[in-house]
């Protein structure tokens, strides 16, 4: 009983610690900081020609933490589905402390932070078009005329020194 309720605490104290980790990693995204989403996130964002990467790390990053936080909601399911019987279908007796638990996180992730992490994709996804608005990612702009005289006479020069060596 003591080694039950040694694991069922470590348990616990992991799955609080990674969500505690989750949310810190979220909230640094929020923060002004220049490398995280926090300034696209402005109504007065102004799109800068580099901006692009940075969103879309942002956004691959705002992913990642809610993959993980799917996974963690997987573990808890999991885990909570191993308190029933399977004839039955009941709760084992004495796991009624571990079944509240895995609902309190379950919700918790549920509710708030997955939420919140929807949104900061989808707002994301909102500066990242008033980026493309701003600036043609893959057009690029054409060559001037004064351009292309200088580098073909820049070729014929090299060509020359080549013809006469």
């Amino acid at each position: 009983m003591k080694r039950m309720f040694i694991a069922e605490r470590d348990r616990q104290y992991n799955i609080t610690v990674d969500i505690e980790q989750l949310e810190n990693r979220f909230q640094y995204l929020l923060s002004d900081n220049p490398a995280c989403a926090g300034r696209f996130l402005c109504d007065d964002y102004k799109p800068n020609p580099h901006d692009d990467s940075n969103i879309t790390r942002c956004k691959n990053e705002a992913n990642e933490i809610k993959l993980k936080l799917q996974a963690i909601k997987d573990k808890i399911s999991k885990h909570d589905d191993s308190l029933f019987s399977e004839n039955t279908g009941k709760l084992k007796t004495g796991l009624s402390c571990h079944h509240s638990f895995n609902n309190d996180k379950r919700y918790y992730v549920t509710s708030s932070i997955e939420k919140d992490v929807d949104r900061l994709i989808e707002d994301l996804d909102k500066a990242f078009a008033k980026y493309r608005g701003a600036y043609h990612i893959g057009s690029k702009s054409k060559t001037s005329e004064a351009r292309k005289r200088k580098e073909q006479r820049k070729k014929i020069k090299e060509q020359e020194i080549e013809r006469f060596k």
